[in-house]
């Protein structure tokens, strides 16, 4: 069996192409929210089958501003499905902290005594 190779970092698919072009639309569009637009690029993009005749586009961004990432997420939600016309998912890119990536949302563990 042969391993399934992943892209080279910089090479850019069809659909990371159409989405950029997409996002540099709604920012030069929505001068409400420019501040926290101006802080989120668009680091991959991916189709994604969720049944045979369903599918999904998986958006990885990495922002510097994360509560300003959330001011803006439903209306970048729903400017890529109009635009995409699929189910759209934007994921936060994890973060490195000396070197080593950890999880922006982190699930506390009940404790119980």
């Amino acid at each position: 069996m042969s391993k399934k190779e992943a892209p080279k970092k910089g090479n850019i698919n069809e659909i990371q192409k159409n989405v950029a072009n997409e996002f540099e639309k709604i920012k030069d569009t929505e001068k409400d929210h420019k501040a926290e637009l101006d802080t989120i690029k668009i680091e991959h993009a991916n189709e994604v089958s969720m049944n045979e005749d369903q599918k999904c586009y998986l958006i990885q961004i990495s922002t510097q501003n994360l509560a300003g990432f959330k001011k803006v997420h439903s209306l970048l939600t729903k400017k890529f499905e109009e635009h995409l016309a699929n189910t759209v998912i934007l994921i936060p890119k994890r973060k490195r902290v000396n070197g080593k990536e950890y999880r922006t949302f982190v699930s506390k563990k009940s404790t119980k005594r």
